[in-house]
């Protein structure tokens, strides 16, 4: 048993170099069921920016943000998901219920802003951090940032 517990602390140890953290939890499930005890970091999934159970108000997803335009070549299109490059960021707060965190992207040579409702202020804070440091970069791949470490 013990031989087969090396094992598979070998392929996790790999899994999770190679960043396959879905087949790394599942081995992790099997040991769990054979009583042996596993140090949680070294199971320890990415927990996805656009799947992050605080990114929402009220149990309702913020993320991606609804866009709405606000200058440049206008198409006939309102663009959904998680399109363009984020340009600016902004967290409002003041409210003791709702906190905001607005974001400015360019698609398409058009500028949209976008707003994120969050209840947590200690997470919106944290984003809107995470969210400058990315300015530059695209919607989709800031979606695809781990926050695990948020925790």
């Amino acid at each position: 048993m013990i031989g087969t517990y090396f094992a598979r602390l070998k392929v996790v140890t790999r899994l999770i170099h190679e960043k396959d953290f879905q087949k790394a939890a599942s081995l992790g499930k099997v040991w769990r069921e054979t009583k042996i005890n596993i140090s949680p970091p070294a199971l320890k999934v990415a927990m996805e920016l656009r799947n992050h159970p605080l990114m929402s108000y009220r149990q309702l997803s913020s993320w991606p943000p609804t866009w709405v335009w606000i200058g440049g070549s206008k198409q006939d299109r309102q663009p959904r998901g998680e399109v363009g490059i984020l340009k600016q960021v902004r967290m409002v707060d003041g409210h003791p219920i709702v906190h905001r965190c607005f974001l400015w992207i360019e698609y398409e040579g058009s500028m949209y802003l976008g707003c994120l409702l969050l209840s947590d202020l200690s997470f919106c804070e944290s984003v809107s951090k995470l969210l400058e440091e990315n300015i530059g970069r695209s919607i989709e791949y800031i979606g695809g940032l781990d926050l695990s470490h948020l925790d």
